[in-house]
């Protein structure tokens, strides 16, 4: 049977035309991939910048390195200043970061690095205060850091667990024993570096 050359004519052009005002469009297929990951961007606003400007000048002694963290303000200090510049982040009266929040540690294969957040009940300033160790090595602890549990008492379970994981010794802590992991356990399984069995699903 022969189709009407004035009817296929006919549905190409409405086909190419443009969609009149309020006709719905249907959208198209879009190549199936992996899911795409879409970074925030790192941008403080005007508090951000001022708390930058203020940790920046108090730390000042301490060789502070000023960054930013999505949109928060990022301050980096040597190892061997972190529990002074952390009293300076406790006890200025212009800054009083008195509630620990969290410690992360971060095995980026060359070094360790630690992560507080802490946080001002008084001014409601937020802060990633960050140090940096090198890598422990082996089954043996060589990464020795200043325990920061006098200053923040909520740093105790949190400092015990980075020493299950990542085999961070920190100074002057009274009970490094395990606090997730039971006393034979052999090796850091926060490491990279540590081997994980294989396991095939049934």
């Amino acid at each position: 049977m022969e189709q009407d050359s004035s009817q296929s004519s006919e549905s190409t052009n409405k086909d190419n035309e443009a969609p009149t005002q309020g006709e719905e469009i249907a959208p198209s297929a879009a190549p199936r991939r992996g899911p795409q990951v879409q970074l925030a961007p790192e941008m403080l606003d005007q508090a951000g910048e001022g708390l930058s400007v203020l940790v920046a000048g108090e730390l000042a002694m301490h060789d502070p390195v000023m960054g930013v963290a999505v949109d928060q303000v990022e301050v980096e200090v040597p190892i061997q200043n972190l529990e002074a510049a952390a009293l300076v982040l406790r006890d200025n009266m212009k800054l009083r970061f008195n509630y620990f929040r969290c410690l992360a540690t971060v095995d980026y294969q060359e070094y360790l690095e630690l992560v507080y957040l802490l946080y001002s009940t008084e001014y409601g300033y937020q802060i990633m205060f960050k140090s940096r160790v090198p890598y422990t090595e082996g089954g043996s602890s060589t990464a020795t850091v200043p325990s920061l549990r006098k200053i923040w008492p909520a740093a105790d379970w949190h400092e015990r667990e980075s020493h299950d994981l990542f085999g961070v010794f920190f100074s002057g802590h009274p009970n490094m024993e395990p606090l997730l992991l039971y006393d034979e356990f052999e090796g850091f399984p926060g490491l990279k570096s540590f081997p994980f069995n294989e396991y095939e699903d049934w």
